[in-house]
């Protein structure tokens, strides 16, 4: 059986809508985001490979008037998962649903270059995994936490463009939960890169 779930309606229909900022008096934006996910295995006793997904999702930067540094949070469709090394055409492949917040600080706000570092917390709500053996794609839905814990971090650059500010972020996260319930885990965790494009509108 394939995957239950592949992207959500909620972010097809924010990826129609397109990019768009929201702002008023606190200064507050919307940028849409997009891009590659590797995801692997972290304390498996089995060898696997990196699964090639996705990450999409959409980020709000809050105010700074009333913090020291800036918050985004942040709500993520993930696809993530292992190819499994020793069978072929066998794998797993999990779908999430991700919400972040992280402290980001920057290195210059007011250039056309802005770099920037961020940290934070995540959590994670399962939409839909399945695994593979010889090909074929059945639901383990029901053998993976419902809700998983981690943190992610990114480095990124936001550049002015015309009317858009474009934001070009390199992401990296890893699971503090089992991917698996007790009854099946062997300790499996995701960690997980990804490489991501943003577009928010200019005020």
């Amino acid at each position: 059986m394939k995957a239950l779930v592949s992207i959500p309606p909620l972010l097809i229909l924010l990826f129609l809508a397109g990019p768009g900022s929201v702002c008023g008096q606190n200064n507050s934006s919307i940028t849409m985001h997009a891009g590659p996910g590797f995801s692997h295995f972290a304390g498996a006793p089995y060898d696997s490979d990196v699964r090639t997904g996705f990450r999409g999702g959409v980020s709000l930067e809050l105010p700074r008037e009333w913090l020291p540094f800036r918050l985004e949070s942040g709500l993520w469709f993930m696809r993530k998962g292992v190819v499994e090394r020793s069978q072929p055409g066998a794998g797993i492949r999990h779908d999430v649903l991700e919400f972040s917040l992280q402290a980001l600080t920057g290195f210059g706000t007011e250039g056309a270059i802005r770099p920037h570092l961020m940290a934070g917390p995540r959590a994670g709500l399962t939409l839909g995994a399945s695994a593979s053996q010889g090909g074929s794609w059945f639901s383990i839905r029901d053998q993976v936490q419902h809700v998983t814990a981690g943190l992610v971090a990114a480095a990124g650059v936001s550049v002015e463009a015309d009317a858009l500010l474009v934001t070009l972020r390199a992401h990296a996260g890893v699971d503090l939960t089992p991917l698996f319930q007790a009854a099946y885990s062997d300790g499996e965790r995701h960690k997980e890169a990804a490489l991501t494009i943003g577009i928010s509108l200019l005020q």
